[in-house]
């Protein structure tokens, strides 16, 4: 198996064809399987940046990415052990996966490192309509990680992810249905061989994404409706926000997102207490989300004011980035990060900065060993749905604009209530926001791959 999975890859590399996992390997290496093998491969012949300093012994660093994790879950009943980490707010680069993970690993906005649409037709928003284009060639975090001697380890808990960052890790594993618990198990493992070394592993969890299904313990102490119709992902509520039965529904997809994400820091604390009993040192652990999650905040204000090709208005993910969506929290441990308002962007540098790795030119990340400027404006930006909209925030105000709904909406924070915002305040945010997308760029993607992801929701 192991032979015909390296000719396949060879012979892959050769043509370049993105369908040839439907015509050659798809019929006899298992889907997953053949991911992996390819990213591995990917990585073998990927050059490394180079540093002058170097490391040695049993360092590990940990970096938990919880998909759609909400800031107000990280309190004592919900997630008892992050709740007691070390903790702060950030602003999501991007209100989806593909290209906030993207700039997690680089330290650059979407804008920078391209892993964004490329048009702004709110209708071609189908899995073949978005064009994700090659990943950055941008050096990532294990990238660089890895050119000081660390073993690199990712693992990712759905499809989404892992085309954002596959092929830049040593180990590469990825799942199409495995809870935390089977995920955090299997890197266990894979520490426990390289347990001597130093590591970096990202590992992405995908329980709180839906379809929501934790396991059944859970469901039962959340008291959660499992016979309402839908309830995993958004049912007939996702447009329907005051219909009949409609706050039932809401309360208990409610109690369902929040008995995912016990269920996550369950299975945290319990790999957390194992490794304690393993390492000669402390890890390094964050844990953090590529976004949030909108769970009905702001339905009438977001179907008056914008497009959504769902439709689905301020649910879910994707579409217009409320707080909800785009502020996330960051847990860590034997690391440092302000108070202040910050990026997951400032991930990629504080980091390298902690191991004493130079920092490349051009990261628009701060390292938080660092200060602070004394004026930082915050992005988040590459709606999955309807026409982009850009955030972006200045101290005690936050603007979302979109050029297709030709709509600004300005928001006081953190209340996140609706305000006009000062002329000079609006000037200044209009100023500083990207360029909008005009390509039509396109991007054709595997029939394995289209129905991953529209299982997951991505239509």
């Amino acid at each position: 198996m192991k032979e015909t999975v390296r000719k396949g890859l060879g012979i892959y590399s050769q043509l370049g064809a993105s369908n040839f996992l439907n015509r050659f390997l798809g019929k006899i290496v298992p889907n997953n399987l053949f991911h992996e093998k390819r990213a591995d491969y990917e990585y073998s012949n990927r050059n490394l940046p180079t540093h002058r300093t170097h490391t040695a012994g049993d360092d590990h660093i940990i970096l938990i990415v919880v998909d759609s994790l909400r800031c107000d879950v990280i309190n004592a009943h919900d997630t008892p052990l992050l709740n007691e980490f070390d903790k702060t707010t950030a602003v999501a680069p991007s209100p989806w996966t593909y290209p906030s993970v993207s700039s997690i690993l680089t330290g650059l906005y979407p804008h920078q490192h391209g892993a964004i649409r490329q048009n702004d037709d709110p209708d071609n928003v189908g899995v073949d309509e978005i064009y994700l284009p090659p990943k950055s060639t941008e050096h990532t975090l294990p990238e660089h990680f890895a050119s000081v001697g660390y073993n690199t380890y990712g693992a990712f808990g759905f499809l989404m992810p892992f085309l954002a960052a596959s092929g830049r890790f040593e180990t590469h594993k990825l799942y199409n249905d495995a809870g935390a618990e089977r995920i955090l198990t299997n890197y266990e493992t894979w520490l426990d061989n390289n347990i001597t070394n130093s590591t970096f592993s990202y590992i992405h969890l995908a329980d709180p994404h839906q379809p929501t299904d934790p396991p059944e313990k859970y469901w039962r102490e959340y008291r959660v409706d499992d016979d309402l119709d839908g309830i995993t992902k958004w049912g007939d509520y996702a447009d329907n926000w005051d219909g009949k039965g409609a706050e039932y529904f809401q309360e208990h997809k409610k109690r369902l997102y929040r008995a995912s994400v016990n269920y996550v820091d369950s299975q945290i604390s319990k790999l957390i207490g194992r490794l304690g009993g393993k390492l000669h040192t402390d890890p390094t652990v964050i844990v953090t989300s590529d976004h949030g999650e909108a769970l009905w905040e702001h339905p009438e204000l977001d179907s008056a004011n914008f497009y959504d090709s769902r439709p689905a208005y301020s649910v879910g993910h994707g579409g217009t980035p409320y707080e909800s969506i785009s502020r996330v929290p960051i847990l860590y441990k034997n690391t440092e990060f302000s108070s202040e308002d910050c990026s997951t962007i400032d991930i990629f540098p504080t980091l390298l900065s902690d191991k004493s790795i130079d920092i490349p030119d051009g990261v628009t990340g701060h390292s938080h060993s660092d200060p602070f400027p004394a004026q930082r404006m915050l992005l988040t930006e590459g709606s999955r749905y309807g026409y982009e909209k850009k955030a972006i925030y200045d101290s005690d105000y936050k603007m979302i604009r979109s050029n297709g709904d030709d709509t600004t909406l300005g928001f006081e924070i953190p209340s996140e209530t609706t305000v006009q915002l000062p002329d000079g305040v609006e000037s200044e945010l209009t100023q500083q926001l990207p360029p909008w997308p005009e390509g039509d760029k396109v991007r054709e993607v595997s029939n394995q791959v289209q129905t991953q992801l529209e299982n997951l929701g991505y239509k």
